[in-house]
C-alpha cells in the first residue's frame, strides 16, 4: 500500500470521528473502536486529541 496515508494518521482520524460520534465521551469511542477505555485514553491523550476536546 502506498497512498500515502500513515497508520498514525488513519489511527488519529478513526479516533477523532469516534469521539466526535460518541459527543466527546472516551467511553462511548472507546465502545465504538471496540477498545477499552484506559487504552483509548492512553492513545487520546499521546497524539494530543484529549486535551482538544
Amino acid at each position: 500500500i502506498n497512498s500515502g496515508i500513515s497508520l498514525e494518521e488513519v489511527e488519529e482520524t478513526l479516533m477523532r470521528q469516534a469521539m466526535e460520534q460518541a459527543n466527546q465521551n472516551v467511553s462511548g469511542a472507546a465502545r465504538i473502536l471496540g477498545l477499552t477505555r484506559p487504552a483509548l485514553a492512553y492513545r487520546l491523550k499521546k497524539t494530543g486529541i484529549l486535551a482538544e476536546s
